[in-house]
Protein backbone atom coordinates (compact mmCIF):
# COMPACT_ATOMS: atom_id res chain seq x y z
CA UNK A 1 0.00 0.00 0.00
CA UNK A 2 1.61 3.62 -0.86
CA UNK A 3 0.29 6.34 0.96
CA UNK A 4 -1.51 9.48 -1.68
CA UNK A 5 1.04 12.00 -2.49
CA UNK A 6 -1.57 14.54 -1.51
CA UNK A 7 -1.90 13.15 1.98
CA UNK A 8 2.01 13.14 1.91
CA UNK A 9 2.89 16.63 0.85
CA UNK A 10 -0.51 18.24 2.81
CA UNK A 11 0.91 16.52 6.07
CA UNK A 12 4.38 18.24 4.98
CA UNK A 13 3.05 21.37 4.20
CA UNK A 14 0.95 21.96 7.41
CA UNK A 15 3.79 20.83 9.35
CA UNK A 16 6.14 23.94 7.96
CA UNK A 17 3.85 26.22 8.92
CA UNK A 18 3.31 24.63 12.15
CA UNK A 19 6.97 24.64 13.29
CA UNK A 20 8.73 26.87 10.95
CA UNK A 21 5.80 29.80 11.19
CA UNK A 22 4.09 28.88 14.64
CA UNK A 23 0.89 28.15 12.41
CA UNK A 24 1.22 32.00 10.84
CA UNK A 25 0.86 33.23 7.22
CA UNK A 26 2.92 31.34 4.71
CA UNK A 27 3.03 31.82 0.99
CA UNK A 28 3.21 28.15 -0.92
CA UNK A 29 6.01 29.88 -2.77
CA UNK A 30 7.84 29.03 0.21
CA UNK A 31 6.31 25.99 1.66
CA UNK A 32 6.92 24.46 -2.27
CA UNK A 33 10.59 25.80 -2.33
CA UNK A 34 11.26 24.57 1.10
CA UNK A 35 9.60 21.38 0.72
CA UNK A 36 10.37 20.08 -2.86
CA UNK A 37 6.95 20.42 -3.54
CA UNK A 38 5.32 21.76 -7.06
CA UNK A 39 3.31 24.77 -5.96
CA UNK A 40 0.36 23.84 -8.44
CA UNK A 41 0.19 20.80 -6.86
CA UNK A 42 0.61 22.26 -3.30
CA UNK A 43 -2.20 25.15 -4.25
CA UNK A 44 -5.14 22.14 -5.12
CA UNK A 45 -3.88 20.68 -1.29
CA UNK A 46 -4.31 23.73 0.09
CA UNK A 47 -7.92 24.30 -1.55
CA UNK A 48 -9.20 21.26 0.25
CA UNK A 49 -7.84 21.38 3.43
CA UNK A 50 -9.25 25.02 3.66
CA UNK A 51 -12.26 23.61 2.88
CA UNK A 52 -12.30 21.27 5.22
CA UNK A 53 -11.31 24.22 7.77
CA UNK A 54 -7.63 23.17 8.61
CA UNK A 55 -5.88 26.86 7.24
CA UNK A 56 -7.54 29.65 5.96
CA UNK A 57 -5.55 32.43 3.77
CA UNK A 58 -5.35 35.98 3.66
CA UNK A 59 -4.71 37.21 -0.05
CA UNK A 60 -1.70 39.85 -0.87
CA UNK A 61 2.30 40.32 -0.91
CA UNK A 62 1.89 39.82 3.12
CA UNK A 63 -0.89 36.76 2.98
CA UNK A 64 -0.53 33.53 2.90
CA UNK A 65 -1.97 29.96 4.31
CA UNK A 66 -2.12 29.56 8.13
CA UNK A 67 -3.82 27.31 10.79
CA UNK A 68 -7.03 27.56 11.57
CA UNK A 69 -6.81 25.92 15.25
CA UNK A 70 -3.55 25.08 17.07
CA UNK A 71 -0.92 22.51 16.15
CA UNK A 72 -2.53 20.35 19.19
CA UNK A 73 -5.74 20.48 17.27
CA UNK A 74 -4.77 18.81 14.08
CA UNK A 75 -4.04 15.42 13.59
CA UNK A 76 -2.89 13.48 10.83
CA UNK A 77 -6.23 11.74 10.48
CA UNK A 78 -7.64 15.36 10.00
CA UNK A 79 -5.15 15.82 7.16
CA UNK A 80 -6.14 12.25 5.47
CA UNK A 81 -10.04 13.13 6.26
CA UNK A 82 -9.55 16.55 4.30
CA UNK A 83 -7.24 15.71 1.28
CA UNK A 84 -9.56 12.09 0.54
CA UNK A 85 -12.82 13.38 1.80
CA UNK A 86 -13.66 10.11 3.94
CA UNK A 87 -10.68 7.62 5.97
CA UNK A 88 -8.01 5.84 4.56
CA UNK A 89 -9.02 2.72 3.51
CA UNK A 90 -6.46 0.02 2.29
CA UNK A 91 -8.35 -1.73 -0.38
CA UNK A 92 -11.45 -0.09 -2.56
CA UNK A 93 -13.48 -3.12 -1.74
CA UNK A 94 -13.63 -2.09 2.23
CA UNK A 95 -15.26 1.66 0.82
CA UNK A 96 -18.15 3.11 1.62
CA UNK A 97 -17.98 5.20 -1.24
CA UNK A 98 -16.39 2.62 -3.46
CA UNK A 99 -18.43 1.77 -7.08
CA UNK A 100 -21.01 -0.65 -5.99
CA UNK A 101 -20.76 -3.34 -3.47
CA UNK A 102 -17.83 -6.04 -3.91
CA UNK A 103 -19.79 -9.29 -4.65
CA UNK A 104 -17.97 -10.78 -2.57
CA UNK A 105 -18.31 -8.58 0.74
CA UNK A 106 -20.54 -10.91 2.91
CA UNK A 107 -18.24 -14.20 2.09
CA UNK A 108 -14.83 -12.67 2.47
CA UNK A 109 -13.07 -12.88 5.27
CA UNK A 110 -10.03 -10.69 3.89
CA UNK A 111 -12.02 -8.09 3.35
CA UNK A 112 -12.84 -8.11 7.02
CA UNK A 113 -9.17 -7.94 8.06
CA UNK A 114 -8.76 -5.22 5.55
CA UNK A 115 -11.09 -2.96 7.12
CA UNK A 116 -9.91 -3.68 10.37
CA UNK A 117 -6.36 -2.46 9.51
CA UNK A 118 -7.53 0.61 8.05
CA UNK A 119 -9.19 1.38 11.12
CA UNK A 120 -5.87 0.67 12.82
CA UNK A 121 -4.21 3.31 10.46
CA UNK A 122 -6.39 5.89 10.70
CA UNK A 123 -6.53 5.20 14.72
CA UNK A 124 -2.85 5.91 14.82
CA UNK A 125 -2.86 8.85 12.32
CA UNK A 126 -5.96 10.17 14.38
CA UNK A 127 -3.34 9.92 17.46
CA UNK A 128 -0.96 12.48 16.08
CA UNK A 129 -1.01 15.47 15.70
CA UNK A 130 0.96 18.50 14.15
CA UNK A 131 2.61 19.62 17.91
CA UNK A 132 3.70 15.69 18.32
CA UNK A 133 5.23 16.12 15.12
CA UNK A 134 6.72 19.46 16.26
CA UNK A 135 8.15 18.45 19.15
CA UNK A 136 9.45 15.19 17.38
CA UNK A 137 11.33 17.69 15.11
CA UNK A 138 12.67 19.18 18.00
CA UNK A 139 13.93 16.71 19.69
CA UNK A 140 16.20 15.44 16.84
CA UNK A 141 17.57 19.21 16.44
CA UNK A 142 15.74 20.37 13.81
CA UNK A 143 16.16 24.26 13.24
CA UNK A 144 13.28 26.22 13.35
CA UNK A 145 13.29 29.51 10.68
CA UNK A 146 11.09 31.28 13.16
CA UNK A 147 13.60 31.23 16.09
CA UNK A 148 15.99 32.90 13.90
CA UNK A 149 13.79 35.78 13.09
CA UNK A 150 13.10 36.33 16.88
CA UNK A 151 17.15 36.64 17.64
CA UNK A 152 17.52 40.39 18.64
CA UNK A 153 21.20 41.21 18.71
CA UNK A 154 22.11 44.96 20.52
Amino acid sequence: MKLPTQIRYGTRALFYIAFQKGGEYTQTKEISQKEDIPARFLEQIFQKLKKAGLVGSTRGPAGGYYLLRRPEEISVGDIVRAILGADLQLVPCTERRSKGPCKRRDTCVASQIWATASKMVMDYFNSITLKDMCDKAKKLGFEREIEKRLIYHI
